[in-house]
């Protein structure tokens, strides 16, 4: 039986690259499971000529990395603690180069109480994780730089497309107004084009400009939602009042975010209702919380307990579900424009804002039938707060 739990020790060790192993100080004899064996490079068949003592496996360790185990060694002996997941370096008889992993215990002491004596601990294999994170570190940042570079060209170039804007836009009404009637019909309708044109064109680099100057290093605050979500309604008194919309909130949470940020995620979404309203029924909103399903912990790898969720529903036009990821996309625009205003950058603003608060937000919808925009919000933003 002895055996047998040996064997199956053995190969979890095996399966999962690590091993295990017992130091009797005052002697200076380590004794290695066969996990360890393996990772240094040998045959544990081998161990009756492997003399392995602490001194001994040193020599394996990467020249670099040796004084700090031996520093880490001394504080152990003296305090019996060692640092949590001690990582070093060591170079096996082959000559590759593996990263590895320890933590240990002193598990008997001497008469005193405080003379280590017997220490226990294990050691596993981190060569194939450490470099899959250091590859990912490398590639977050890449990104990272991407991003900023990209944030850069976008406000730089929608900075920059604002003065010709303004002097077409500007000449062409003086032109406008100069001339008058003597424009005749059709100068009249090329020009009226034109400006209608570069008034859109003003709106897309505003939009865009906006878009850009998303960002979270923003300062985090705490936020009622429920006066929040009050002043937001009264941006859009004029709106609500025209179309007889009846807005209803629950109770809402208070938040850690980013307020100028969550104020164009709410103020976009319950704008987005009034815009797509059915013809002749007044828009009804409401803005509730739920618990989050175990399909939406599942699908984003989050907590239920973590996370607020804030429901934004409407009895509008709706769309095709199909459609309920593409409309979060820059420019993506389920209807014409001479059949509803915007750029189409609204909903894309809403996912960003969501990206920086470290949430989610998606769609439900159907034709005729409304839609509800579902928001997931981390209940706490750790370091964020200001």
């Amino acid at each position: 039986e002895k055996q047998r739990m040996h064997q199956l020790l053995s190969e979890a060790e095996n399966m999962m690259g690590f091993g295990s192993w017992s130091w009797k100080i005052n002697e200076d004899k380590v004794i290695w499971s066969d996990g360890l064996y393996r990772i240094l490079g040998f045959n544990p068949a081998d161990r009756v000529q492997l003399e392995i003592d602490v001194p001994k496996y040193y020599d394996w360790v990467h020249p670099d990395d040796l004084e700090g185990l031996k520093k880490s060694n001394e504080v152990f002996l003296s305090t019996g603690v060692q640092q949590d997941d001690y990582q070093h370096r060591i170079i096996t008889q082959s000559g590759e180069e593996k990263i590895l992993v320890s933590k240990a215990k002193v598990i008997v002491h001497a008469e005193d109480g405080k003379t280590p004596v017997l220490a226990m601990g294990s050691t596993y294999d981190a060569t194939y994780l450490k470099t899959i994170q250091k590859e990912l570190e490398k590639q977050v940042l890449k990104l990272d730089l991407s991003n900023r570079d990209l944030e850069q060209f976008a406000y730089v170039a929608s900075h920059d497309l604002q003065e010709p804007l303004r002097k077409i836009l500007a000449f062409g009404e003086r032109l406008k107004s100069t001339l008058g009637d003597d424009l005749g019909d059709k100068p009249t309708l090329y020009l009226d084009r034109m400006l209608n044109a570069a008034g859109r064109m003003r709106e897309l680099i505003n939009n865009l400009l906006s878009l850009s100057r998303l960002t979270s290093d923003q300062p985090f605050e705490t936020i009622d939602l429920n006066a929040f979500v009050l002043d937001i309604q009264a941006n859009i008194e004029i709106g609500v009042e025209e179309t007889d919309a009846i807005i209803s909130i629950d109770d809402l949470p208070t938040i850690t975010g980013i307020p100028a940020q969550l104020s164009q995620l709410f103020n976009n979404l319950l704008s987005n209702s009034l815009k797509f309203r059915k013809e002749n029924e007044a828009p009804k909103i409401s803005i509730q919380t739920a618990e989050l399903t175990s399909d939406e912990t599942e699908k984003y790898g989050i907590s239920k307990n973590d996370f607020h969720k804030i429901l934004v529903r409407d009895n509008g036009i709706g769309f095709a579900n199909e459609y309920a990821e593409q409309i979060f996309t820059v420019f993506k625009r389920l209807h014409g424009r001479t059949e509803y205003a915007g750029t189409g950058i609204g909903l894309a603003i809403c996912r960003k804002v969501t990206d920086n608060h470290q949430g989610f937000i998606y769609a439900n919808s159907e034709a005729d039938k409304g839609t509800t925009f579902t928001i997931l919000l981390p209940k706490n933003q750790t370091g964020l707060l200001t």
